[in-house]
């Protein structure tokens, strides 16, 4: 019966040290989103109808354009943390502050992109470079 336990045990203790050098092995999701974000992505569908046909620009440098009808809404800077991404806009006609806004990642790949914010979700596909 101590053959069982002990092995048991071992058994046990094998799968913890597999699974926890698994984990430590996953990529970081943060990472390959901060680099499948980067480009223009045009919207495709919203819950807000109007928002279909606008254009959203993410840089390496970390600013993020957005565009109604071809023309600058505004300028902001952003981040990727994991699943979430982080926007940050200045206040428009002040010199200080900002508004930071987290917007849920549902979906990115290399040609879609699915955001959840307060206002609703958003759908966008990647626009081709021109």
């Amino acid at each position: 019966m101590n053959t069982i336990r002990v092995l048991s045990v071992a058994f046990a203790g094998a799968v913890l040290v597999t699974l926890a050098a698994a984990d430590e092995k996953k990529p970081d999701k943060g990472s390959d989103n901060a680099k499948l974000l980067v480009g223009t992505w045009e919207v495709i569908k919203a819950d807000k109808d109007n928002l279909v046909g606008d254009t959203a620009e993410f840089s390496n440098d970390g600013k993020f354009t957005y565009k109604s009808k071809g023309k600058n809404v505004f300028v902001a800077t952003y981040k990727v943390d994991n699943d979430k991404l982080v926007c940050t806009i200045k206040n428009s006609g002040s010199t200080s502050g900002s508004t930071e806004t987290t917007i849920e990642i549902k979906k990115l790949t290399d040609t879609e992109f699915v955001m959840v914010a307060e206002t609703g979700t958003v759908e966008f596909k990647r626009k081709k470079a021109s």
